[in-house]
């Protein structure tokens, strides 16, 4: 099995995707520094490009991805690679991963007696 070049995380936040023709929503539930795997209500095939707005609830604005393109497609599911993202929201991905890295090493909540 081949092995990744950058951890993907588990994540569950709504997105809009647009490109030539195309006009989405969805969830994204996998992330990475390097992409994302989306469920959508529109169809994204295999080499499309597309640009993506993730709504992330500790931030007042969408991180944009400017540009990114589909390695792989199956009905409304596909992976995503950025290709185009500008520093400031680079920046802020590479916040959300820390964080969402962070979160997965605090010990499940347990309760006291």
């Amino acid at each position: 099995m081949e092995q990744r070049k950058h951890t993907r995380y588990r994540v569950d936040y709504a997105a809009s995707f647009s490109g030539d023709g195309i006009k989405g929503y969805g969830l994204i539930f996998d992330l990475s520094s390097a992409g994302c795997r989306a469920r959508t209500n529109i169809t994204v095939s295999k080499g499309e490009f597309v640009g993506v707005l993730i709504d992330v609830t500790q931030y007042t604005t969408p991180l944009q991805v400017a540009l990114a393109v589909a390695r792989w497609s199956h009905g409304q599911e596909f992976g995503l690679e950025f290709t185009r993202i500008e520093p400031n929201h680079q920046q802020q991905l590479r916040e959300l991963i820390q964080a969402t890295e962070a979160a997965r090493a605090l010990p499940q909540d347990t309760e006291t007696q």
